[in-house]
């Protein structure tokens, strides 16, 4: 597979590509291109103004978007550690712990988020 760069929303074929072979069978797993520095400038670029808007951010919808992001990495985690075994050279069981499904980005991480008081975990403010 051939992938991409992501940078600034959009999907960037970058410089010269290398491969990542599986450490067992020496098959290709996938080719990556290299970043330039003027889209190195750009991903930082848009990371900062990133950063900025999610601090602007309600904490609700923060925790609505860290909800989606790890729904859609838990429905992906078998492939993501067939991927990480095979270009680490791990015991699969081994790559089902090193997943990023293992951040804890679930309901749980931003449940207080969700209440009206914002960042403030359950029972740190009192109403009246």
């Amino acid at each position: 597979m051939d992938y991409q760069l992501f940078i600034g929303g959009k999907w960037v074929n970058g410089n010269n590509r290398f491969e990542v072979r599986n450490k067992y069978n020496q098959e290709t797993i996938g080719t990556f291109p290299t970043a330039r520095q003027e889209e190195v400038d750009e991903a930082v670029g848009s990371a900062q103004q990133a950063a900025q808007e999610m601090a602007d951010m309600p904490a609700h919808r923060r925790s609505q978007i860290l909800s989606r992001t790890a729904a859609i990495i838990q429905a992906q985690r078998e492939d993501f550690a067939k991927t990480i075994a095979a270009e680490a050279g791990k015991a699969l069981k081994y790559a089902h712990r090193s997943g990023p499904w293992n951040l804890h980005l679930d309901h749980r991480s931003g449940g207080s988020q969700t209440d009206p008081w914002g960042d403030c975990p359950p029972g740190c403010r009192t109403i009246g």
